[in-house]
């Protein structure tokens, strides 16, 4: 069993840096402490401002709530905790440096969505809800089967009714757009996706279909979604999907749609878990479909190019799988053993190394990256808590996965 690195504070030699030193901790909590408030660009952009500090030769972050290598950012690459509510929170969503997520309502009447901009912002309760999408100033939520697009500017709210729809599943928004899937009424299994534009107003469904196609993507003019129609009751009851895509900026209706992934020999299904603008990440499962022994069966994450085909597999095939989580610039997140103890690990994808980033016999899940930003759900305080971890030093030696206990 692993074990979280103890690591003790040492002790500070004056009154006043015993002061900053707690000011810090009080006001970021467990493992480390948290950004400077005016680093904000750094985690968007990867750093790559020239007016940025330089590290001081020879030092690294100790995970402690100090500045250690003098480069005017606090503990990159530790686990920071960002939550400390008694209820859970998850279901994170990440844009820039805001991020969005469910909390449990405290007197078990429903699920809230909060916001909170990072690292030093105020922690604001928006409505009750499920599955935020976060854009910008914008959060797409789930509500009575309705798709409610609050803006947290104004404090409006958009109302998307769906009176076609017996059930509708979690939005995703990006820019003015968002989509969803939802069953459609006098149907058992007829998932259609559909795209709501918040500019136009026009409501349109995409690669229809009497089948299932669920679980949209939004990046862009890009939507990828899963889709059963060519693996629907195939094989006894199984829903064997596929993977398509459709170009959003075209002006054709219905828009023309096409087959990112082709099921073929012992491959059971593609899943889609991550879209950053044209490239899409999945998980490959191959096996014998029937043969009960090989649960849980081999599984492979692949980064596929939209424009190109050109597919990547970027971890080896194994039963525990390493599942993409978040794809974002040339790095990508994976889960390793989503079923049980599972740990994050950063995948570079220029050159295919692989990182582990967080080292903890719990679950670390629901990973979101923007930029040097890594947000995550974690269960290591006996309740769901989210944690960040700023990326910008990761290339310098900058990483911590046990992080400390503070």
């Amino acid at each position: 069993m692993r074990k979280a690195v103890r690591t003790s504070i040492r002790l500070l030699h004056s009154a006043s840096a015993l002061s900053l030193g707690l000011f810090l901790q009080l006001t970021v909590g467990a493992c480390g402490g948290a950004l400077p408030a005016d680093d904000s660009s750094a985690l968007r952009d990867g750093g790559a401002d020239a007016s940025e500090p330089v590290r001081a030769k020879g030092r690294r972050e100790q995970c402690n709530g100090i500045d250690d290598d003098l480069d005017g950012r606090i503990d990159e690459g530790c686990p920071i905790r960002i939550t400390r509510d008694p209820k859970d929170d998850a279901y994170p969503s990440l844009s820039g440096t805001r991020v969005a997520w469910t909390r449990d309502n405290a007197d078990q009447t429903g699920v809230e969505i909060w916001v909170r901009d990072l690292p030093y912002g105020n922690e604001r309760l928006i409505a009750k809800g499920y599955y935020p999408s976060l854009s910008g100033n914008r959060v797409a939520f789930l509500r009575d089967n309705q798709i409610i697009v609050y803006d947290l500017n104004t404090t409006q709210e958009t109302v998307i009714d769906c009176p076609d729809a017996r059930f509708v599943q979690a939005p995703r928004l990006d820019g003015d757009r968002v989509a969803w899937s939802q069953i459609q009424k006098g149907g058992e299994e007829n998932y259609e996706v559909v795209v709501f534009d918040l500019k136009t107003r026009e409501r349109f469904i995409v690669g229809s279909h009497d089948t299932i196609q669920e679980f949209p993507l939004l990046s862009g003019n890009t939507l990828v979604w899963n889709d059963d129609r060519f693996g629907h009751h195939t094989v006894g009851l199984y829903h064997l999907y596929d993977i398509f895509w459709a170009d959003l900026g075209v002006s054709a209706r219905p828009h023309p749609i096409a087959q990112v992934t082709h099921r073929s020999g012992d491959l059971v299904y593609d899943f889609v878990t991550a879209l950053d603008q044209n490239r899409v990440a999945l998980n490959e499962s191959r096996g014998d479909l029937l043969d009960t022994r090989q649960k849980p069966r081999p599984c492979t994450p692949i980064i596929v190019d939209l424009q190109t085909g050109i597919r990547t597999a970027i971890a080896p095939e194994t039963r525990e799988c390493y599942g993409v989580l978040a794809l974002s610039g040339n790095r990508a997140i994976l889960e390793y053993d989503a079923y049980g103890v599972s740990d994050l690990y950063l995948v570079k994808l220029q050159t295919g190394e692989r990182l582990q980033l967080t080292n903890y016999p719990r679950r670390s899940t629901r990973a979101k990256l923007d930029g040097n930003l890594l947000v995550w759900q974690d269960d290591r305080n006996d309740t769901w808590d989210l944690y960040m971890m700023d990326l910008t030093d990761i290339d310098s030696g900058d990483l911590h996965p046990e992080g400390v206990d503070l």
